[in-house]
């Protein structure tokens, strides 16, 4: 696997604006190993080394840093079923934050679950897990799935990213909410055998207007930085790169979510306009429109 990293980092490097590891905490350790978690903190701790003195994959400009520290994700931890206990996993954030045991010092932003803040929903309700998710850096609470339409984004940012805002103002932590395009999940659900989930086009993107609603409402509330979930995450449906258009252009007897799905006439690298356009809004400060066709059309 090793061998394979470093031929994909490589052209990642070559070709990449900037480039950050995750660390994903799953599929990380096996269910035996999950009763303690301290396999999947030391395989983190162990990867890390590796790429920072073996691969030496920091010293490359391409990197992202932040105050002179590289930048990377801990994703999953204190969500579900995940592996990982409060303890190591709070031992582990201490030490990449401050550069010791042999870890390289970075800036750490934590993929935490949707309701870290109370502890309910799709957190773990472990009340030590409160003071790890306040010891990141960046909070980013995963939101894919939690709603399903324009006027649930709308829900969602009044009853749970407006108080994460003010949690995290009041501990000096930045905030990184994620925005996603739509979801669906068919053929991996039919590739599992899980025929009650196999939904095809479960939560449309409504010719990118979906995504949009989200943008718009977050900007509002001056967040600085959005983490869109995913780039290439084909086998949910959250894509955002370049993909066929039309269904008449779709393999034989394929069954997917291609971009025209709901009705729209879009070229195949709407989304990656899409974001283009939407990202230079920050920057200038301004006040979001509220509609997509504002901002770019097809």
């Amino acid at each position: 696997m090793r061998v394979l990293a470093t031929h994909e980092l490589a052209r990642e490097l070559a070709i990449a604006f900037a480039v950050m590891v995750m660390f994903r905490a799953a599929g990380m350790a096996t269910a035996a190993e999950r009763s303690d978690g301290q396999t999947v903190t030391e395989d983190i701790r162990n990867d890390w080394r590796y790429l920072v003195e073996t691969l030496r994959l920091t010293d490359s400009r391409a990197y992202l840093p932040d105050h002179g520290k590289p930048v990377i994700e801990l994703w999953g931890f204190g969500l579900g079923n995940r592996p990982g206990t409060p303890e190591s996993v709070g031992a582990l954030i201490a030490d990449l934050k401050t550069g010791t045991h042999g870890l390289a010092a970075v800036t750490v932003i934590g993929g935490v679950p949707t309701r870290w803040r109370t502890l309910d929903g799709d957190a773990k309700p472990d009340r030590a897990w409160t003071s790890v998710y306040r010891s990141y850096d960046v909070i980013s609470p995963w939101a894919v799935g939690r709603f399903s339409d324009e006027v649930g984004a709308d829900q969602f940012v009044r009853e749970v990213v407006q108080p994460d805002l003010i949690e995290t103002r009041r501990l000096g932590l930045r905030y990184l909410p994620v925005v996603f395009p739509g979801f669906s999940r068919s053929n991996l659900m039919r590739n599992r055998n899980r025929a009650d989930q196999v939904i095809l086009n479960k939560i449309p993107r409504n010719c990118g207007r979906f995504l949009w609603r989200q943008i718009s409402d977050l900007l509002q509330l001056h967040v600085d930085a959005l983490y869109v979930a995913m780039f290439d995450e084909a086998d949910e449906g959250t894509a955002i790169f370049p993909a066929e258009p039309r269904a008449d252009k779709l393999p034989a007897g394929a069954k997917m979510v291609y971009l025209n799905e709901d009705g729209c006439a879009l070229p195949d690298d709407w989304y990656l306009l899409h974001q283009r356009r939407g990202g230079k809004i920050p920057a200038r400060r301004d006040r979001p429109p509220s509609q997509l066709d504002a901002v770019v059309q097809p």
